[in-house]
């Protein structure tokens, strides 16, 4: 059986490949391995999700910055790009504080029914949308 490290390795690498090729979703494959993989305190199961959601954040900073150089090393970086998400940069930053303070108030099963809902949407709008 594989060690935990070796778990958590593989789900890096399985993550950046992830945020390689589309940009997100790899934040979403380290809270699942964290959640199942890590030694967080599971006595407490809305603490730890709330760790492992943390500790994610920390790690997507580095996917984040190395696939934005590769993006601008390639040229895929303009004017446009930056005009366009000047907007969301500005929304995101009342959005995450809000989150954060939020998340301490929800259970782990809320916490995941409500992430389920937005990537059952996200799927859906994959799948269906234009």
């Amino acid at each position: 059986m594989p060690s935990t490290n070796f778990k958590l390795l593989a789900t890096g690498a399985v993550a950046g490949i992830c945020n390689g090729f589309f940009g997100a979703g790899g934040g979403t494959l380290v809270v699942l391995a964290l959640e199942r993989f890590s030694d967080l305190d599971m006595q407490n199961h809305t603490q730890a999700k709330q760790a492992a959601h943390a500790t994610a954040l920390t790690i997507i900073l580095p996917f984040a910055v190395v696939t934005l150089v590769l993006y601008a090393w390639r040229g895929m970086l303009n004017g446009d790009v930056f005009r366009q998400s000047l907007p969301v940069i500005v929304g995101s930053i009342p959005g995450g504080f809000l989150g954060g303070k939020l998340l301490p108030k929800l259970s782990g099963v809320w916490l995941h029914r409500i992430f389920a809902l937005l990537m059952a949407a996200a799927a859906l709008h994959l799948l269906f949308g234009s």
